[in-house]
């Protein structure tokens, strides 16, 4: 009987919540976390872990006592030579890491959003990584759900026709969780609505629930179209929101809860009022429902690319569209005027 023979060996750093800790919620769809993409992928061969919480590492060597473990990642690099490296650490320590890995012959890095603290080290790091040939993957996970790439395909006007607003929410601060809908919105909009031009950002006290760093705003992105986009925070200590709301002039098309649910409404005559119509408010088609193996599609996408037969589907230079417009909706909200991109 001959071995297995695995094509990418690969390693983690960061084993929390979604490094590995979510993949034992037993709501979840799996693989729920880093490490179940790399545990659960037949072409990889998934080597080791590094944390620098000891109880995470025990936490682990509980449930795999086959993979090797550590507290330091330059080590772990330097002993286990990874083709391929996915980064759960906090937003403070990506630039970091992907900087060591450049240097130390990682083959493919994944990295949990967002992709720095800032701007500058974005493009410093992306613009490396270009000029080594290393293939980068931001888990902008909209991006990797099925369902969204056939939105995409299409594009969202083949659902309502010309798009005449848009609205938005989003929880929990504007990095951590308004990184993936600014990212959504250029996935999704770029095609038809042109790029971003401008900003206008509002602070939000009133939903102050978030990262100490990083706060919720309320903001408007000024697409090159005309198109204008409301975005507004909530408190995630009432609920948890991650929805989209596309009005067209033929209906309007819903991205609710956390984006799960798709649903296309179309228009009807007012039962109401003579001469009339409204948006029905029973959807005329439902797409989705349950949730997408993202996690699956990304670790297919490195496989891909890898092997010469993709690019990835959310790249360094994606993430840095979206540093720049955070950086602007910051600037917009000091300084309480529009801002330019």
């Amino acid at each position: 009987m001959t071995s297995k023979i695995y094509k990418f060996s690969s390693a983690l750093i960061g084993a929390g919540r979604i490094g590995f800790q979510h993949e034992y919620d037993e709501k979840r769809i799996k693989p729920a976390s880093h490490y179940g993409m790399l545990i659960g992928n037949k072409k990889i061969n998934f080597k080791a872990i590094c944390d620098k919480n000891p109880k995470n590492l025990e936490l682990i060597k509980k449930n795999n006592k086959n993979i090797n473990l550590y507290e330091s990642y330059k080590e772990m690099i330097i002993k286990e030579k990874p083709d391929i490296v996915s980064i759960a650490t906090w937003r403070d320590t990506h630039y970091e890491i992907m900087d060591y890995c450049s240097d130390n012959g990682v083959k493919a890095i994944i990295c949990e959003k967002p992709i720095s603290e800032n701007l500058k080290d974005a493009k410093k790091i992306v613009s490396k990584l270009k000029n080594l040939n290393i293939p980068l993957f931001i888990n902008h996970r909209r991006r990797f759900d099925s369902e969204l790439i056939k939105l995409k395909t299409n594009n969202i006007t083949h659902y309502v026709g010309e798009i005449l607003q848009v609205n938005c929410f989003y929880v929990y601060g504007l990095l951590t969780t308004g990184t993936h809908l600014i990212d959504t919105l250029i996935y999704l909009l770029e095609k038809t609505e042109g790029e971003i031009k401008s900003v206008l950002g509002f602070g939000n006290t009133s939903n102050s629930f978030c990262p100490t760093d990083d706060p919720n705003i309320d903001f408007i992105l000024f697409f090159s179209s005309g198109l204008k986009v409301f975005v507004q925070s909530l408190d995630m200590k009432s609920y948890d929101i991650f929805e989209f709301n596309f009005f067209g002039k033929k209906g309007k098309l819903s991205l609710k809860n956390i984006g799960r649910d798709i649903e296309q409404f179309n228009i009807i005559k007012s039962p109401e009022h003579k001469g009339f119509t409204e948006l029905n408010s029973n959807p005329k088609k439902k797409l989705g429902g349950i949730p997408r193996n993202q996690f699956g599609t990304l670790i297919n996408n490195v496989i891909e690319t890898l092997n010469g037969k993709s690019i990835s589907y959310s790249n360094g230079d994606d993430s840095i569209k979206v540093m720049k417009i955070i950086e602007a909706i910051k600037l917009s909200t000091l300084k309480n005027k529009k801002i330019n991109l």
